[in-house]
Parts: C-alpha cells; structure tokens; sequence
C-alpha cells in the first residue's frame, strides 16, 4: 500500500463518512475523530466571527459554518490558518444576497485575526515632530501591524450598530467606506479614512519615499501626515 495514497484514503474518510476504507477497518470507527474534527473547525470559526454571528445569529451561523466545513476542509496543522475563505463563502449563498454587507463584515473579522498573529515589530513614534519637513526625503512604510481596507458598505456604522445594546435596527446602503486597522498590543483599532487618504497610505504597502509621493497626491492635509508618523503608522524603513 502506497503510503500517500493511505493518507489521502483516511483524510478522505475523515471529511466524508461515505467515503470507504474498510479494507484498513471499519470506516465507522473512526465517526469520534471526525465529529471531533468538525467541532474543533466550528469551535475555531466561531472564533474568529463573533460580529458575524450576532448578524446572522448562531443557529444560521452554525448550520452555515458546518457546511464550509465539508466544502473546504483543513489543509495545514495551524488552526489559525483555518477559515481564510469564508468570507467569500457567506458571498456566494443565496440565502445571503439580500445582505451582501455580511460578506464584508466577516473579511474585516478575518484581517483582524491576521494581525492577531502578526510578528510584532518595534513602533517607531515620532510624538514631537512639529513638521514633516524633517522627513520629506525619508523612505517610510505602513507599519506591519496595519491593514488599509475599502468596503463596498458602511463599515463603521455596521459595527458601531453591533456594539450598541440600544439599537434595535440599521438601515444600510451601499457606499465606500475606507479603514485603516491596527492592533495596538492586542487591541484593535480602527478609523475611518477619506479616499485622499486611504489612496495615499496605499502607497506606503511598499517603501517609498515621502517627498516622491506627496507630488502625486493633492489636497492633503499635512495635519493626517503628521498624524501617521506621530502614531507609528507609517515608519522608517529600518
């Protein structure tokens, strides 16, 4: 017996109790680690999208998850790694078109669970610059523990509406919504971002050189500049 395809046979199986291999043992023995499989996979995207379940609510949730969970099984060891695509998932459910912001919520859960495990990197804060002059031919970059999003919806509403115990109803409609994330220690922050802005914090995904970038970008507040090199956001490249 070929060692990768017993592999393949018993992961197989694991994922899909019609799957055969009795002729290793009775594939209904191994009905205790696939149910453990499926809970631990559920346990971990339940996790990961707390929004989403309140959104949705856990019975929808949970019959949803379970059905990701046969579609798109584990494929490494690291259970962080483990529900990259669901977002895209909750997209392609018809059941969902009439809620298309769901999608989006889900995908700024999942960033945030990125940057839960991003490496940290020492914060370069520079509080008491006065002016951006000093900086103008320095090559920066958004600091590792940022991620720059555009949503098709309301982001900020939708989750302030999540947070709130008062508010019973939101009325959404579709317009672009543009965030800056970051994980300050373990803390999330997040903030609203013009377009000006989010365009030119954009620039900085890859180094690049203040003065060379501000001559592309026009109207832009020199208080935002100073605002991001003060909170770490964009960094010296060291």
């Amino acid at each position: 017996m070929d060692l990768s395809q017993l592999q393949i046979d018993i992961t197989e199986a694991l994922r899909d109790k019609s799957y055969g291999i009795d002729y290793l043992f009775p594939s209904k023995h191994l009905s205790i680690y696939r149910n453990n499989i499926q809970v631990t996979l559920l346990r971990t995207l339940q996790n990961i999208y707390p929004i989403t379940i309140k959104l949705l609510g856990e019975l929808f949730f949970n019959q949803t998850a379970k059905v990701y969970i046969h579609q798109f099984p584990a494929t490494s060891g690291n259970l962080n790694d483990y529900g990259r695509y669901f977002p895209q998932f909750l997209g392609t459910l018809k059941s969902l078109e009439p809620h298309p912001y769901l999608s989006e919520i889900a995908t700024f859960e999942w960033i945030c669970h990125e940057l839960y495990f991003v490496e940290n990197e020492k914060s370069t804060h520079l509080k008491s610059i006065l002016s951006i002059k000093k900086y103008m031919d320095s090559t920066l970059k958004l600091h590792p523990s940022i991620r720059l999003c555009r949503f098709e919806f309301p982001m900020t509403e939708i989750l302030s509406f999540c947070q709130s115990v008062n508010q019973d109803y939101l009325s959404i409609e579709s317009r672009p919504n543009y965030l800056f994330i970051k994980r300050w220690n373990f803390d999330f922050y997040f903030q609203e971002l013009s377009q000006n802005e989010f365009l030119f914090l954009s620039q900085f995904t890859s180094q690049q050189v203040l003065s060379k970038v501000l001559q592309s970008m026009k109207m832009l507040r020199k208080t935002f500049i100073l605002k991001c090199l003060r909170m770490g956001i964009l960094v010296p490249n060291s």
